[in-house]
């Protein structure tokens, strides 16, 4: 039992220093899937350990079943409840998410009383940090460790995560940890919080994150008033609740930093962030947002009690996007996320999840705030906790990031109930669960086998991301046949991944537009319309996979099956420019020329940078014995795409030659 008790912090400090550092190298997509298989197995096989020992702690627990309870009933009501469980592809913010990140936080807050092991997983956390800003500071710089191979095609820092946006959350949750350890009792572990400090504020600033930055802001004012509130020695909280060791007490008595140090490290830092924070504040992105905001509104209100269900947004959020949204942005991006927290909360859960989540983040903050006043590692932690909240205004959660803040979270409330003063805090710190040996070993034993599960759940994901890109690396070398059978078993492995069937369908869509079915056609044509249809299975309504129907029937000379299609695609995505020019190609390979002009028409207008539906306008005209109109809707291609030879090729047939 003692060496389970000593191993039981293990999973909390691998979830906070492995996890932001998994990489998949060679996989199609190098940075999700790894660590969502880490967060999947270590979640469980944590709360096991704890659980094994009797020391399992759930603070505030029934507020986190009633924001549970509502998420699994608006996963059953929802648009698509398959998809609600699992989350959507490469996303994975299902209903299994907040389960993990529930699970994360009784980790912490189980872990959270032993002083040895809030050292470690503090530790682990900010170091951790300081390795990911670093990388993404070389990455800056043009050294492409992590095999991206489009440096030069970014100007953001994606670190471990791939992603500026969750590089930027996860230094913004260990930042103000970092700069609490400047205080630490040992020298060693002071140089080392300076160090790692500057390096991840320099990486958190090339990530070019504003909400980020925003977050860091305000996360500065606890943080502030609890560095000049401690004085001088400031060596209180998490750590001094550590029995003091003979080194620790040594160490103590070392000379503070350097004041030169600190003020040239500030300067760095200035430096740094003035060399890039113009360029950044230049992008377009924040009118973006704002747009974004303004369509998930009417999606909201749509449904307004329950939402559509977790991670849902791929398939309701297209009914809210306008014509002036759609000629702006476009289509070739799928808008999945409104990028506020509020407002994805009220699509997926609606207004009595948004109800149920807020009330469980103040009750979570209160406790922490009660017990953390004048400690200042664990308001720090609370700081962190507080900038990563407000970043996710201008962002959304991801259920990789999001485990890491709950164990924190958990970590520092079960922290402060130890040493807190309030009645309430030391009453949420008792156990739960069995306390009877056999049936803790029970316990334990089934959150093992839920372990062993999200091994192979997520191992399947793994597999299915190396499986992807030797099939695109197959078709790439016209190998179709090997294509279509390696995505195959990519399906087979990960049963969630519908975007595995919506690849293939796109790869028979591929050939049989140029002429290249693979094989038998016939038959990879109704293997792929079966992908297709257990897509839908999973997905529902989504517009993204309707769309890819209605294009691979247009392929293979289905048209009529198409314009049915497309007409489904557009009641839910009325202002869909790819669903408009799709419509006419399949109206006009009917003969409905009609409705062909009037979708192309359409389609110009909500894509004004795309030549396509110009060109097909003129050809229509041409067609149609209407050479004038022709004329004008090929030059109207020209200005929009001066390179475009159909436009040009088009103009030349239908111009009579100069003199005649």
């Amino acid at each position: 039992m003692e060496r389970l008790k000593r191993l039981s912090p293990s999973a909390a400090v691998l979830i906070v220093g492995l996890v932001p550092l998994v990489v998949l190298p060679g996989a199609f997509a190098r940075f999700h899937a790894g660590k969502w298989l880490a967060v999947l197995v270590l979640v469980p096989l944590g709360v096991a350990l704890c659980a094994a020992t009797g020391e399992l702690r759930w603070p505030h627990r029934n507020w986190f079943i009633g924001w549970l309870s509502i998420l699994a009933l608006a996963t059953v009501l929802g648009v698509a409840p398959w998809m609600s469980v699992a989350g959507s592809p490469n996303r994975n913010a299902g209903l299994i998410a907040a389960l993990v990140g529930t699970g994360a936080f009784i980790i912490g807050a189980s872990v959270g009383r032993n002083p040895v092991a809030q050292r470690l997983v503090l530790r682990f956390a900010f170091l951790v940090g300081a390795v990911v800003a670093l990388v993404g500071i070389l990455e800056f710089a043009g050294v492409d460790l992590l095999g991206f191979g489009d440096l030069g095609e970014t100007s953001r820092a994606r670190s471990t995560w791939g992603s500026a946006t969750f590089a930027a959350a996860h230094m913004v949750i260990v930042l103000p940890i970092a700069v609490a350890h400047i205080r630490s009792r040992s020298g060693v572990w002071r140089n080392t919080a300076m160090v790692s400090t500057v390096v991840i504020a320099a990486g958190l600033l090339l990530t070019g994150t504003r909400g980020a930055w925003l977050g860091v802001a305000v996360a500065s004012i606890p943080l502030s008033i609890a560095w000049r509130a401690t004085g001088a020695s400031g060596q209180v909280g998490v750590e001094a609740q550590a029995p003091g060791t003979e080194t620790e007490v040594k160490a103590s008595k070392r000379a503070p930093l350097p004041r030169p140090v600190i003020v040239g490290a500030v300067v760095l830092v200035v430096i740094i962030g003035g060399a890039i924070a113009v360029p950044a504040l230049g992008r377009s992105s924040g009118v973006g947002r704002l747009d974004l905001w303004s369509t998930a509104v009417p999606v909201a209100l749509d449904r307004p009690v329950l939402g559509s269900g977790p991670d849902t947004q791929r398939v309701v959020l297209p009914s809210g996007i306008d014509t002036e949204f759609e000629a702006k942005h476009g289509s070739n991006e799928l808008h999945d996320r409104a990028h506020n927290i509020v407002l994805d909360t009220v699509v997926t859960s609606g207004l009595i999840g948004l109800l149920a989540f807020g009330s469980l983040i103040v009750v979570l903050g209160v406790s922490i705030y009660r017990g953390a006043k004048g400690q200042l590692v664990p308001v720090a932690v609370a700081a962190g906790l507080l900038g990563y909240l407000v970043s996710l205004v201008f962002a959304f959660g991801d259920p990789v990031v999001d485990p890491i803040a709950w164990l924190l979270s958990g970590l520092v409330l079960g922290a402060v109930a130890t040493t807190g003063s309030t009645e309430p805090q030391r009453a949420e710190a008792t156990t739960i669960g069995p306390k009877r040996p056999p049936f803790r070993i029970a316990v334990a034993a089934t959150l093992m086998l839920v372990g062993i599960g999200g091994a192979m759940w997520g191992g399947g994901e793994v597999v299915a991301e190396y499986r992807l890109a030797t099939a695109m690396d197959a078709r790439d070398a016209g190998s179709l046949d090997d294509a279509l059978e390696t995505l195959s078993d990519a399906a087979s492995v990960a049963p969630a991944r519908f975007d595995l069937d919506q690849i293939a369908s796109r790869v028979v869509t591929r050939a049989a537009t140029v002429g290249q079915l693979p094989g038998d056609g016939q038959a990879a044509i109704a293997d792929a319309a079966s992908r297709l249809d257990r897509a839908q299975r999973v997905a529902g309504d989504d517009p993204d996979v309707l769309m890819d129907r209605a294009e691979f029937m247009t392929a293979t000379e289905d048209p009529r099956g198409a314009l049915e299609v497309y007409e489904r695609v557009l009641k839910l995505y009325p202002n869909s420019f790819r669903a408009h020019l799709g419509q006419g190609v399949a109206a006009a390979g009917l003969n409905q020329f009609d409705l062909a002009e009037r979708a192309w028409k359409r389609a110009a207008e909500l894509g004004p940078r795309d030549a396509r539906s110009r060109v097909n306008l003129g050809l229509l005209y041409e067609q149609t014995g209407r050479p004038d109109d022709a004329a004008a809707a090929f030059k109207a291609a020209l200005k929009v795409d001066p390179q475009s030879s159909s436009a040009s090729r088009g103009l030349a047939r239908v111009t009579p030659p100069a003199g005649n």
